[in-house]
């Protein structure tokens, strides 16, 4: 019964870390793909979302099993287990702040809002809420040598300085660009222009074609592709900058 006990708790905890893995990766992924990104991609923020709560799911099943395994039904052993009342906490406060993500945040950042400041702000105090929460909840995990001279208070104590300064971060350097994300976004052909604007400068007039962007109005791509090709012979530096800082607004539009 031992070892049958023994292989049930490492399958488990194989199981247990394997998730919360993929679930921290596909976080921080998503996490980063949204400060890139100059438009939100609905689709795939669902389909992220979608995959990190069946993983966070499969989190808390592998995660109970281990606990009934370690203390049974005997709840009040959580008290001279810190570690894991620690764990439990966070965990709980993750599953609270990803039911506010999907209900709240992705609506948020899907539909137009009519006021985006205030908007941009939920969003960057929920998402903030979210990455410290996963990274944290991996640094429980793998807090064994410190765990005994930690009490309960002090994991709680580092959990909130950690999310102090996650919020600072994000309300200071991440809210701007969410809201800008929030924004009407102008015409293609106004962004293929400015692309065309930093690139020439004053020089952007003599490129510009009123028949041209009619002819390639909501065709990005066909529009700096035309733009480019009035650009001077000798100037093929310029003509090659000008496409790369196009690249992204045409890649946005797909």
């Amino acid at each position: 019964m031992d070892m049958l006990t023994t292989t049930a708790r490492q399958l488990l905890l194989f199981a247990h870390t394997l998730a919360f893995a993929f679930a921290i990766v596909a976080v921080l992924r998503e996490d980063v793909a949204l400060l890139r990104a100059r438009r939100v991609d609905a689709d795939k923020l669902e389909a992220t979302g979608r995959t990190i709560t069946r993983l966070l799911g499969l989190l808390w099943l592998t995660g109970a099993a281990l606990i009934l395994l370690d203390i049974g039904l005997d709840w009040s052993a959580l008290a001279h287990k810190p570690k894991l009342a620690a764990k439990l906490t966070v965990v709980s406060l993750l599953t609270a702040n990803g039911l506010l993500l999907h209900w709240v945040v992705f609506p948020m950042l899907t539909k137009p809002q009519r006021s985006p400041g205030f908007a941009s702000a939920v969003c960057a105090v929920v998402g903030a809420v979210s990455s410290v929460t996963w990274l944290f909840a991996s640094f429980v995990g793998v807090a064994r040598l410190i765990a005994p001279a930690m009490t309960y208070g002090g994991f709680l104590g580092l959990y909130g300085l950690s999310l102090a300064a996650g919020l600072i971060v994000s309300l200071a350097f991440v809210r701007p660009h969410i809201e800008r994300l929030m924004l009407p976004r102008p015409a293609p052909e106004e962004e293929v222009e400015d692309a065309l604007l930093s690139t020439f400068g004053p020089a952007t007039s003599l490129l510009l074609d009123e028949g041209i962007r009619k002819a390639h109005a909501g065709q990005p791509a066909a529009y700096a592709e035309a733009l480019a090709a009035r650009v001077p012979a000798g100037m093929d530096d310029a003509r090659a900058l000008f496409l790369r800082r196009v690249a992204p607004v045409v890649e946005s539009r797909f």
